[in-house]
């Protein structure tokens, strides 16, 4: 009973302070599912500001080059009356102020007409217009200009049908009888094309029946709303745990006709079901019987090793929608892992379990040409539990409430996007509680943490882009394993797929540069090479783990089409703290076949 009290101790304290086989799978998988997404993201985000900067600087008018030969009035005061504040005051003030004070002729009018009118154009509000007041008298020293404001009519979704008119409701965000501005019309666009299966949303903007009033004609298609994918990848950490996966993946593109998608994903190894008939509990053992380390035969350092269990099974489940300029989403991920623990001349079966449930929900606060500010809420629910044998280890649930800022623009001809959150262990959802006599080196339940990200893209030259992201973590507080920032393997820095890092307080940064091949209808390869940097500092912990590093290379290649896709990669660790013990290299491959219809 000694020797298992010992082991009891040891992975009671690896399973708390550390991130557990189950939290990593989890992990892993999401992190390199944000990276695909944030690629896909950033190329289609970058596009379509360029187009729409195209649209709108040959939305302006141009200025007039003939000098005045007519009369000119001394104009003291110009009014511009805008009822719907499609300017700002100080806006406003800029553009009549310069015109103020002089003596302006039918050409000079014009010009601060189109002035203003562009002006209006570049915030958006593309179908209104500026004109002369017809109550003026030059004279009187007082210019009079209104903005006449161009609105929605009506708004047509393909035929009309019911479910298109349901779709409308959902994604939106300006109706009837509202001013039509080009911004809103963007994030409804982005509603539609947010989905694998669009093919694209063509808006067309028509004269209403009604003077200064527009009918907005929107047209999508969709096509090949199913996706069926058979998957694999080598990033399991060891062939105990099984370093090969294969599985399953679902996605559905807009189940309930609302622009929506729902995604299920299965994942698994080659499992191992070993003959444990010779245990016993101690309840089962007779006065004087020692507890049995082996089957009858089995004779320690003669005898073969005894065989170790192997399970992995991760299930994912994902649901977004849109409303208008709003985004809901769910998701719902579960990793359940059997393993074999060797101690004392015996084996020792291991489970850990994790269950996650997420809520969140992103709103629009503002967007314009190339700017973009989003603000997100959320709340998640972690239970962990692990087992040695019959005995509980550790069985927790975590319930994490955050809230973030994201910014993305414009800048350099690339995409720069940043992002700000806090995150705070509540009490919900029958979450662990934090007793008054918990020390401070003890993991909190109700924890304060921040974290950020910034990442640039920016395309080159025909083919070649750069990549550049850095995330951190900040905390005071000493962190449960599960809600450790972790670092290496596929997705992260290269070289460390079986040595990774995790802390409380840590940074990671790679750069990527890549060059696209187009194969035209065959897809494209994109040959990579990414180098990354990453520091981790736990708190309260003096010892040689208490703080590390790791730098480390990946180069590979990607091939992407509509039917199948893979990842080939090759890393290698650079340098990194001493206690790490890296492989000198490792290769990461992931596939999937896919069937659409």
């Amino acid at each position: 009973m000694k020797r298992k009290g010992i082991i009891l101790f040891l992975i009671v304290n690896l399973f708390i302070f550390s991130e557990t086989e189950s939290q990593r799978n989890i992990n892993q998988t999401q992190k390199i599912e944000e990276q695909e997404k944030q690629r896909i993201e950033q190329e289609r985000v970058l596009k379509e500001i360029e187009e729409k900067k195209k649209e709108l600087d040959n939305s302006k008018l141009d200025l007039p080059q003939v000098e005045d030969t007519g009369p000119k009035f001394l104009i003291n005061h110009i009014r511009l009356e805008d009822d719907e504040k499609l300017l700002t005051k100080g806006e406003e003030k800029n553009l009549v102020s310069k015109y103020e004070g002089k003596e302006l002729g039918s050409s000079d009018v014009t010009k601060l007409i189109i002035e203003i009118t562009n002006k209006i154009i570049s915030k958006g509000y593309i179908t209104s217009a500026v004109t002369i007041s017809e109550n003026n008298d030059l004279k009187t020293g007082v210019l009079k200009l209104i903005i006449i404001p161009g609105v929605i009519e009506k708004v047509e979704i393909n035929e009309e049908k019911f479910n298109d008119k349901y779709k409308e409701f959902f994604t939106f965000s300006t109706n009837k009888g509202k001013v039509l501005n080009v911004r809103d019309l963007d994030t409804s666009t982005e509603n539609f094309t947010s989905i694998r299966s669009s093919g694209g949303a063509n808006m067309e903007i028509a004269a209403g029946k009604e003077i200064n009033t527009s009918v907005i004609k929107m047209t999508n298609i969709m096509k090949d709303r199913v996706e069926i994918s058979f998957k694999g990848n080598n990033h399991g950490q060891s062939s105990q745990s099984g370093v090969w996966r294969y599985g399953l993946g679902l996605q559905i593109d807009s189940p309930f006709g609302i622009n929506d998608s729902l995604i299920l994903s299965y994942m698994t190894v080659n499992r191992r079901e070993e003959d444990r008939s010779w245990k016993k509990k101690e309840s089962e053992l007779k006065p004087g019987e020692v507890m049995p380390i082996g089957p009858p035969s089995y004779i320690p350092g003669v005898s073969e090793q005894l065989p170790y269990k192997r399970r992995t099974d991760l299930v994912d489940i994902s649901y977004t929608f849109p409303f208008r300029t709003y985004r809901f989403n769910f998701s719902a991920n579960t990793s359940l892992n059997e393993g074999t623990l060797y101690a004392f001349n015996t084996v020792f079966d291991t489970l850990n379990a994790t269950r996650q449930l997420k809520f969140g929900v992103d709103k629009i606060l503002y967007r314009d040409q190339k700017n973009k500010i989003v603000l997100d809420l959320g709340i998640t629910r972690k239970r962990t539990e692990s087992y040695l044998e019959e005995t509980t280890l550790s069985d927790r649930t975590l319930s994490i409430g955050n809230i973030g800022l994201s910014y993305s623009t414009s800048i350099f001809k690339g995409l720069l996007s940043a992002s700000i959150g806090y995150q705070r262990g509540t009490k919900l959802w029958s979450a662990e509680r934090d007793g008054i006599y918990k020390l401070r080196e003890n993991p909190k339940a109700q924890f304060d943490k921040y974290v950020g990200n910034l990442s640039y893209y920016k395309p080159i030259v025909k083919g070649l882009a750069f990549r550049f992201n850095t995330s951190f973590s900040r905390t005071n507080d000493v962190l449960y394993g599960s809600e450790k920032q972790s670092m290496g393997g596929p997705g992260s820095i290269g070289g460390y797929n079986t040595s990774s890092l995790s802390g409380d307080n840590a940074i990671e940064t790679t750069a990527e540069i890549s060059y696209t091949i187009p194969l035209n209808e065959w897809g494209q390869l994109i040959p990579y090479l990414s180098y990354g940097y990453g520091a981790i500092k736990n708190n309260y912990d003096n010892s040689r783990y208490g703080h590390g590093y790791m730098t480390g290379i990946t180069t590979g290649l990607r091939y992407s089409s509509k039917y199948f896709n893979f990842d080939l990669g090759y890393g290698h660790p650079d340098s990194y703290s001493d206690y790490i013990q890296p492989k000198d290299h490792e290769l990461y491959f992931s596939s999937s076949f896919k069937i659409i219809f």
